[in-house]
């Protein structure tokens, strides 16, 4: 039943527990301290730094230029009515769903 109590009970909860209880959860099960100090220095850190532009500039051009690469040696193509400014979009898109 989709309109149930149920239902929209957890439906409001769910961005709460995936977003802030189970990650919580994971660090302190993971021995991470949680202490202000200690993440204030994890954002200011070159290895913080580094993996964010890997992961947002890195990932998508890594897709986009395979993608390329295969198109260029004939092992495959881009659908019929494609940019590769849309594959740049879904390269962006990869990024966000491996979380």
């Amino acid at each position: 039943m989709e309109n149930g109590p149920l239902y929209r009970l957890e439906h409001a909860l769910h961005p709460f527990t995936s977003f802030l209880v189970v990650p919580l959860f994971a660090l302190a099960n993971a021995g991470i301290s949680l202490d202000p100090d200690v993440i204030d220095d994890s954002i200011s850190s070159s290895v913080t730094l580094g993996v964010a532009v890997g992961l947002v500039i890195g990932k998508p051009l890594g897709i986009v230029l395979f993608a390329w690469l295969g198109c260029r040696l004939g092992l495959s193509s881009l659908p019929i009515g494609t940019t590769w400014g849309q594959m740049l979009g879904l390269g962006m898109l990869a990024e966000w769903d491996s979380r």
